[in-house]
């Protein structure tokens, strides 16, 4: 958008862009960097964006790369480095969906802070390093959960320990009082716990293991047992678990087999209405080495009346994205104004390239999509749920993943205050 300056001194009508206009403008910008350019031009553009923030599609999200560094995936070609999403004396971590997770330098402590948030919010919460065995004081929640198969035990001694790392965190209410997270404990890391923390205390508090998943949806803790069994914990006692599905999918590939069921990975993602609760599971078969026809990938839609899954075979123009930290739902709204419709049309799944590598290397020979990633090239793949076709796309903007690890990350457009 750029004014071509001639001789005379007419004013430029473009600050004066009407508001409606300005919001036709935005919505066919799916892009938070150009979002962000489009409100640097002056202050006017600035104000309109503000007043067309809550009424404009989510933005497409960003690759985590590392500390710092974000690229945006509706251009491939652009890189990142925006240094609002900083804080001073802190290293950035991971991110969970709008949220980024901060290391202090001085005394390493953690904490979150979204970034959905408007620039003058400093509302921050502080992360536990430490965790407890949950310890019940009647023993009710305990015996539920240990006929469940997933609780504790009401004869186990308290035991404490630090955190090894995070693979999911959740904020699990509106006044941010109340978290939950898949931690890694143990020595050695390799123990998968569930864990809530309260604001205000110290610790995590180990309420369950050996989940795939947890999503926070209608007010509940919702959470997904590697025998793809659907759970819920209450927020006022989330030790306390009801089971809701008690079997995987009748109709999922390969459930009967051993081998495939160790590769399978599964994510819980709400529907871009807010209102159906669905479950990803995808594999790479052994032996394959293609990459077009290399992947087995179903949705299912959790029916919690009759405690069942039903599998989805169209998205309805939706647009999933995936990672062990944060899945989402995009609505086609926000991909519809794209060029590529190889890539970017409705009834698509978005795969992390680094997921999507490490599961093809357990299962088939290295492709050279997976040697560019392990060189830290970012990348990301797309299924189509229409033709079961795959599509592999590589970053080109020149940054490096520093961590192995990268993540999606859903920022929103910054409200600020004039």
């Amino acid at each position: 958008m750029g004014l071509c300056i001639g001789k005379t001194s007419a004013r430029s009508p473009w600050p004066e862009l009407p508001p409606d206009l300005a919001g036709l403008v935005l919505c066919r910008l799916p892009s938070l960097a150009d979002r962000l350019s489009f409100r640097a031009v002056c202050r006017n553009w600035r104000l309109l964006a503000n007043q067309q923030g809550r009424l404009l599609p989510p933005a497409l999200p960003l690759i985590n790369l590392g500390p710092g560094r974000y690229q945006t995936i509706a251009d491939p070609d652009r890189k990142l480095y925006i240094r609002r999403f900083a804080e001073s004396g802190c290293r950035t971590r991971v991110s969970f969906g709008s949220w980024l997770l901060f290391e202090r330098s001085d005394h390493h402590r953690l904490f979150l802070r979204d970034l959905n948030l408007s620039q003058a919010s400093t509302d921050k919460i502080v992360i536990p390093c430490c965790y407890t065995d949950h310890e019940c004081t009647d023993g009710s929640c305990c015996a539920a959960a240990a006929a469940a198969g997933h609780g504790t035990s009401t004869t186990r001694p308290l035991v404490t320990g630090l955190v090894t790392s995070y693979q999911k965190i959740v904020v699990c209410s509106p006044d941010h009082r109340l978290l939950a997270a898949i931690m890694h404990t143990g020595r050695d890391g390799t123990d998968v716990s569930f864990a809530v923390s309260r604001q205000g205390t110290d610790s995590w508090s180990i309420c369950a293991s050996d989940y795939r998943d947890i999503i926070y949806h209608h007010g509940k803790i919702f959470a997904l047992s590697y025998n793809e069994e659907l759970l819920t914990h209450d927020p006022a006692q989330p030790c306390r678990i009801e089971q809701i599905i008690d079997e995987w999918p009748a109709t999922a590939a390969a459930a009967g087999d051993a081998s495939e069921y160790f590769r399978v990975n599964n994510h819980l993602v709400v529907s871009s209405d807010g209102r159906k609760l669905l479950m990803v599971r995808w594999s790479i078969p052994s032996r394959n080495d293609g990459i077009n026809h290399g992947m087995k990938l179903q949705v299912f839609e959790a029916d919690l009346e009759t405690g069942e899954w039903a599998e989805v075979k169209d998205l309805g123009g939706q647009v999933l994205f995936l990672s062990r930290a944060c899945s989402r739902a995009l609505g086609s709204s926000s991909t519809e104004h794209l060029v590529d419709e190889s890539c970017w049309g409705g009834n698509r799944v978005f795969i992390l390239g680094v997921d999507w590598a490490w599961r093809r290397l357990g299962a088939a020979r290295c492709c050279r999509y997976c040697k560019r990633i392990a060189d830290g090239v970012p990348g990301y793949c797309v299924y189509n749920m229409a033709s079961g076709e795959v599509e592999f796309v590589l970053l080109k903007g020149g940054y490096r993943m520093e961590n192995p690890r990268s993540e999606w990350f859903f920022p929103e457009l910054f409200i600020e205050h004039d």
